[in-house]
């Protein structure tokens, strides 16, 4: 993700340091969300891998919540970026396609994830 922003400052959209890092701050109306959702789901992606080295002073129940809810957040907000902002996928149907296919079987474990209680399968892997 930080190879993917520093790669856009020789973008001919004319990217700095601070609209690769800092939400909102591009010019460039059409990428103004797309863009945001991008940054918003690399700066999660820290937050969720510096979590595993603190998971023992924030509880591994709040560890596991957080990594049960919040990286499918992130999995999505990244997606969208790309949906919304990636010029392959809006030029080239075929890719588009595919990265919609291929969201299918995240979508259906998430879904298997929600419909199961929190709570059962903590205690559940927490046994074993």
């Amino acid at each position: 993700m930080v190879l993917h922003a520093v790669l856009l400052l020789w973008d001919r959209m004319g990217d700095t340091l601070v609209t690769s890092f800092v939400p909102f701050t591009t010019t460039y109306a059409p990428g103004f969300w797309p863009q945001a959702l991008g940054i918003f789901s690399f700066y999660l992606a820290i937050l969720l891998g510096a979590s595993f080295y603190l998971r023992d002073r924030i509880g591994w129940h709040l560890w596991r919540l957080t990594h049960r809810y919040v990286i499918p957040a992130g999995y999505v907000l990244a997606h969208w970026h790309t949906f919304l902002c990636g010029s392959d996928v809006q030029t080239h149907n075929g890719l588009g396609i595919a990265l919609w296919a291929l969201q299918l079987p995240v979508a259906a474990a998430f879904l298997i994830r929600l419909s199961q209680p929190y709570f059962a399968t903590a205690r559940h892997r927490s046994k074993s």
